[in-house]
């Protein structure tokens, strides 16, 4: 009798390199789930990574509500390189201990300075390359909401947007 599940090459054998490696770390990563809203009891972000010490700048990202979501802390390294480390509440999810790790929130994803937008609904938003050029806009361009995906160009995919994100209208929008 055929099985019906049974993709055609679905047991040919794997290429040397082609196979994805999968630790226990990673396993164990997985098992941590960011909660969607950082509860007040939670206590404050980590302000120090374990390899790259205290971070030159921390981002937060809110809703519209002012609830935080989670923490971007960016890493200044040597050569005028820089590394960026997300933090959220997680919930293990088997013995549903909580408490902050290194790891990016759900996706979709939430925009930096998203909070404004409530705030301020029939300003022009300005779309930003980073946290940092964001905050500058914002000081630049005072009546105006500077917003940034997280990750940057490199993950815009993973941010919210239209048609969810329907608290930006296209008039809005530079």
């Amino acid at each position: 009798m055929p099985m019906s599940n049974v993709k055609e090459g679905m047991f040919d054998p794997i290429e040397k390199g082609e196979r994805k490696r999968q630790t226990r770390k990673r396993k164990r990563q997985e098992e941590w789930v960011p909660v969607a809203v950082v509860p007040l009891e939670a206590g404050p972000a980590p302000a120090y990574h374990n390899i790259h010490g205290a971070p030159s700048a921390i981002y937060e990202y809110r809703d519209l509500n002012r609830d935080l979501i989670c923490t971007v802390n960016r890493f200044d390294l040597a050569e005028g390189k820089k590394e960026f480390f997300p933090a959220s509440f997680c919930e293990h999810s088997v013995s549903k201990e909580k408490e902050w790790r290194w790891k990016a929130p759900l996706e979709p994803r939430p925009l930096y300075n998203a909070q404004l937008l409530s705030e301020k609904p029939s300003a022009t938003v300005i779309l930003c390359e980073g946290e940092k050029a964001a905050d500058v806009a914002a000081i630049l361009c005072p009546d105006h909401i500077a917003v940034s995906t997280m990750g940057g160009s490199n993950a815009a995919g993973k941010t919210i947007k239209p048609p969810d994100n329907q608290f930006i209208t296209s008039s809005q929008q530079i």
